[in-house]
């Protein structure tokens, strides 16, 4: 199983079911609250915060390493990580959570930024796969980086408090119930 999704079946399963490392049940202390874990579903804002998370952890360790890369394959293969799994993370977003959002972002004059900033993150990665120095590659790499914690950031600070102003909470879980039917991450 892919480590990305690995992370993310663990981070979905403990807050589906809010069980703990040590397997007790958060919410056995109050009956209330326990008939309540039947119903606890995973909101797609979670979802993304979570891949989000596993992200800025991958961009730390390129962004130490990178400097220290001395061969244009290491370069390459670290952008091929993140292009991988930056792929299905950002098709996720336009898919299932930008596009119930746009509307919105219609009336924000924002509609086309998001795609737009996807769009740029991507063919950035795939231009690190035909630099052809070691320079090169560093450069575009970690500016393909940098853009995307922008972006992220922006996700974090504008796009998922919005959704979850808008958005039923009913509609964020089956959301999130959609992105684990796609991934096939089982509960």
């Amino acid at each position: 199983m892919p480590l990305l999704a690995l992370i993310l079946r663990t981070a979905s399963t403990y807050v589906a079911t809010g069980r703990a490392k040590n397997g007790k049940n958060r919410f056995a202390k109050n009956p209330r609250l326990a008939d309540a874990e039947a119903e606890t579903k995973m909101k797609i804002t979670d979802v993304l915060r979570a891949e989000h998370a596993v992200f800025h952890n991958l961009f730390d360790h390129i962004e130490t390493v990178v400097p220290r890369s001395n061969t244009l394959a290491e370069v390459k293969a670290l952008a091929a990580v993140i292009e991988k799994v930056h792929a299905p993370h950002s098709k996720t977003e336009d898919d299932l959570f930008i596009e119930p959002l746009e509307p919105y972002f219609d009336q924000m004059g924002q509609r086309e930024t998001f795609h737009a900033e996807h769009e740029h993150i991507e063919a950035a990665l795939g231009k690190v796969q035909s630099a052809r120095t070691v320079k090169e590659a560093k450069k575009i790499l970690l500016n393909a980086i940098a853009a995307s914690r922008k972006h992220f950031d922006k996700e974090e600070r504008i796009v998922f408090p919005l959704a979850e102003r808008i958005l039923k909470a009913k509609t964020l879980s089956a959301l999130g119930d959609e992105w684990l039917h796609r991934r096939k991450v089982s509960r």
